[in-house]
């Protein structure tokens, strides 16, 4: 163990306790590094010239009752804020969802500070991934190499467009010129004669919950699908 004793009357090596090199050090209580200037504050080194992992970093939940939906490690970016408090502005978290041997399950979200408020802007879950699980005016946005808004989620108006930044309605598609913006595609190579290739169904519901239903279809009108 390294303790308060050895650690001060080591303290004067430019931050290098040399009478510990190559020792391990296990420090029993909270530990805090601190530097007046914008240098590096701890930094992890690996010289192993393998092909593994390294530098690794451990956040290790040494439970001895670990139950389903317990926390882990968290991750936390805090400054202050010009009242002089001290805020967490983001942090990462991470939740043991199921601890049972062999079917562990576990969670990883992001939070991040809007309008005074920690949001949950990011959950990675068994079963999903969600963006903006916080339900806050966050939009989305996918970029493709020369589509800034090749997917696009308006968050404040819950509206999706793809090719635009300014959707007008629930699913706005907006294409370039000379580009299909639909393809309907059968890759059913053995297709017979008006088999359908293609359907576009339009569902609602009348007041008694059954089902109403429109579509429009398209069919081979030969096996050459050169006519529809």
């Amino acid at each position: 163990s390294i303790d308060g004793a050895v650690i001060g009357a080591n303290s004067a090596a430019a931050g290098t306790f040399a009478a510990l090199t190559g020792t391990t050090g296990t420090f029993s209580s909270n530990v805090t590094i601190s530097t007046a200037d914008n240098t590096n504050t701890l930094t992890l080194t690996s010289t192993d010239a393998d092909a593994n992992s390294g530098p690794n970093l451990k956040l290790y939940r040494n439970s001895g009752t670990p139950a389903d939906n317990d926390y882990g490690g968290y991750l936390l970016f805090n400054a202050e804020n010009d009242a002089d408090e001290d805020i967490a502005f983001s942090y990462v978290g991470q939740q043991l969802l199921d601890v049972s041997d062999g079917s562990e399950n576990g969670r990883l979200f992001f939070y991040n500070m809007q309008a005074g408020a920690s949001v949950n802007a990011l959950d990675i879950l068994p079963t999903e991934t969600v963006f903006n699980e916080g339900s806050v005016d966050r939009d989305f946005r996918v970029e493709g190499n020369g589509n800034a808004n090749m997917l696009f989620v308006d968050a404040g108006n819950d509206r999706l467009g793809v090719g635009t930044g300014s959707p007008d309605s629930l699913v706005h598609i907006s294409g370039a010129g000379g580009t299909a913006v639909f393809t309907f595609e059968n890759p059913d190579t053995g297709l017979s004669t008006n088999e359908t290739i293609g359907q576009i169904n339009f569902e609602t519901q009348d007041s008694g919950g059954a089902g109403v239903n429109a579509y429009i279809k398209a069919a081979g009108a030969n096996t050459s699908g050169a006519a529809y």
